[in-house]
């Protein structure tokens, strides 16, 4: 009886684990997609000259109860914008694209925008298709994305290998696709990053790339090697 107890709560806590890592690599994938999404379709837009409204800094202290109520100081960056765009008057108040605030993961990039906001004259982007929608600073927020793509491979890992071996329990030929899978998911993100926003990081950030860049080429290989290895004959 106390080894089907122990037995079944050691399996909770697995599920848990597996849950909690599965939820936090969907968010990160979907931060890293984001930020690429919206980088990449801010590069067609128009920019015009804009006159600054207002800017502060938001200091929050944010308490981690877990490591013994500890405290530490968080800061965003906020702004007020007015700008015209075919003679029509707009307000804005995106520095970057997070959501009402702006990014604040490096003081490199915190730096930066308020380098921008301190400009003359203040350059808005502006979405043409929308001139309502416009932002200061559209730049790849290359350290939190670096970051969220290394955060998916460790700790992570094991729950992206799990989901994806879920989703190929229904194709029972190819589970053993399951790992080259998983590399080529971490291997292709960090290859994106290296070829289209090099530019975006120093030789650590590059080093790191570059190494799990080779999780996309084995897995590539192994797909190949795998296909080649079905058609040969049984001895």
């Amino acid at each position: 009886m106390k080894e089907k107890l122990k037995e079944s709560f050691l399996k909770l806590l697995a599920y848990i684990f597996i849950g909690v890592f599965s939820a936090a690599a969907i968010y990160m994938t979907y931060m890293v997609i984001g930020a690429l999404a919206d980088t990449s379709r801010a590069r067609g837009w128009t920019q015009v000259e804009g006159t600054l409204v207002e800017q502060k800094l938001d200091v929050m202290e944010k308490t981690f109860r877990s490591a013994g109520d500890i405290s530490a100081p968080s800061q965003r960056l906020t702004a007020t914008y007015t700008y015209h765009f075919e003679g029509q008057p707009y307000q804005g108040s995106s520095v970057d694209f997070s959501e009402g605030h702006a990014d604040n993961f490096s003081a490199d990039r915190k730096a930066h925008q308020q380098q921008l906001l301190d400009a003359t004259p203040l350059i808005v982007h502006v979405n043409p298709l929308n001139p309502a929608e416009s932002v200061i600073d559209p730049s790849l927020p290359a350290e939190r994305v670096l970051f969220c793509t290394f955060f998916l491979l460790f700790p992570c890992g094991f729950a992206v290998y799990v989901m994806i071996g879920t989703l190929l329990l229904p194709f029972k030929r190819w589970r053993k696709l399951t790992s080259p899978l998983s590399g080529i998911f971490h291997g292709g993100m960090a290859f994106w990053l290296l070829v289209f926003h090099h530019e975006s990081y120093g030789i650590k950030g590059l080093t790191l790339l570059t190494l799990m860049s080779c999780l996309l080429f084995a897995g590539i290989y192994y797909l190949v090697r795998y296909d080649k290895l079905r058609e040969w004959p049984e001895t």
